[in-house]
């Protein structure tokens, strides 16, 4: 900021706008980090109070930075009028990591930020989420066909074996990563996953280049290999069973509100706000679920993202009981997608060449860059409307930390 003020009134010598401007950087933090920053943060819980407060859901981890570890506090809820929202509303450091810690600073800021926590569906402390990828350096492309003079020793056909099941979780961990993916789909999901792995152990496939090559093998191998294959099988739906509460999970429950499904009963949704305990008028819910079967009858095969079909309905009829239902379920995360999201914006904020940034100021760079989506003009327009913080960024108040 420093070098284009500078050369602004000699790029535009005619302009007397840019002989006046005057935006070093002592200015432009001040701006950022106190008059931008809080701005967004306020507008994120205007949305979550006003008119009403809505359900939503807080996400956080924890990232390195030298010798200080700091959390992000991430923000998801659902907007009848624009969909599922991720924003960021607190970047802080602390030196402890235990749960209690983690939940005494969330509850302080949430207060901090006068959000009603009886709206907060749950807290998620998620740690790093790896995926094994060291596989892919053994095997490449998989072929789909062979030629009758390929053969394949023992050990290459557990390599093939292992790729291609390590697809199935890969394509899953794919769906389940993809930012339009919402929780009403997870359940789906991951009953298919383990559903690919029954029909592989039921049906002895275990890849089909293995399979091709399976019966040029000794008799001794091939026992051999069906045996330990069928074992990983058996331990991969042992572990997702334990993992996953396929019977008791909370996306069981809500994922009748994925729209894609062929019906929607309304004894599907009273379930839902009895389960949550969601305060509903059951004759009012039952007259807005009329309208949901109506407008869903007008609509043709619909290839929207969840939250954005919702969007659609809400606007083709005012449904505050459904309302209620669908800003719990979609506050719901599927991944900790946003909250990795957050730390790679900041290790690019907050490189070796600009290691003198504060904490606070690389929170007001991403509250900013975050909670603002809009483009440069739209930015601009926007800007202009808002009286209170031109009043503010002409003054001195400025300078001082809200």
């Amino acid at each position: 900021m420093d070098c284009c003020m500078k050369i602004l009134p000699g790029v535009f010598p005619d302009s007397k706008i840019a002989k006046k401007i005057h935006c070093g950087r002592t200015k432009s933090e001040a701006l950022i980090a106190n008059v931008l920053c809080p701005h967004s943060i306020e507008v994120v819980t205007n949305e979550l109070n006003i008119p009403k407060n809505i359900f939503y859901l807080i996400s956080t981890d924890a990232s390195n930075k030298g010798n200080l570890k700091h959390y992000p506090l991430a923000v998801r809820y659902f907007s009848k009028s624009f969909g599922t929202k991720n924003r960021v509303i607190d970047f802080y450091v602390c030196s402890e990591e235990t749960s209690d810690s983690i939940s005494s600073n969330i509850l302080t800021r949430l207060e901090h930020n006068q959000m009603n926590i009886q709206y907060l569906v749950y807290f998620l402390q998620l740690g790093e989420d790896e995926c094994p990828t060291f596989i892919w350096d053994f095997i490449k492309d998989q072929e789909h066909g062979l030629n009758e003079e390929d053969e394949l020793s023992m050990n290459e056909c557990f390599l093939y074996f292992v790729h291609s099941f390590m697809n199935v979780f890969q394509e899953s961990i794919k769906k389940l990563e993809d930012s339009t993916t919402q929780s009403p789909e997870v359940y789906n999901i991951m009953c298919r996953l383990r559903s690919n792995f029954k029909d592989r152990l039921r049906d002895g496939f275990y890849g089909f280049k293995v399979n091709q090559c399976l019966p040029k093998l000794q008799a001794r191998e091939q026992v051999r290999f069906k045996d330990e294959a069928n074992r990983v099988f058996q331990r991969i739906i042992s572990y997702l069973d334990k993992w996953f509460d396929y019977e008791g999970s909370i996306y069981k429950h809500i994922q009748i509100l994925n729209l894609n499904r062929e019906e929607i009963t309304f004894d599907d949704l009273t379930k839902i706000a009895s389960h949550f305990q969601i305060k509903i008028n059951g004759d009012d819910m039952y007259n807005e679920f009329c309208w949901l079967r109506e407008w869903r009858v007008k609509q043709r095969k619909n290839l929207l993202p969840i939250d954005e079909q919702w969007v659609a309905f809400f606007s083709y009829a005012n449904s505050p009981n459904l309302l209620s239902l669908v800003e719990f379920a979609l506050a719901l995360p599927v991944s900790n997608a946003y909250v990795e999201r957050i730390f790679s914006l900041m290790k690019n904020l907050w490189t070796d060449e600009r290691n003198r940034l504060s904490t606070e100021m690389v929170k007001a760079e991403l509250c900013v860059k975050l909670n603002y989506s809009l483009s440069c003009k739209d930015f601009y327009n926007f800007i202009r409307q808002e009286k209170r913080l031109l009043k503010i960024a002409k003054s001195s108040d400025k300078y001082f930390s809200k």
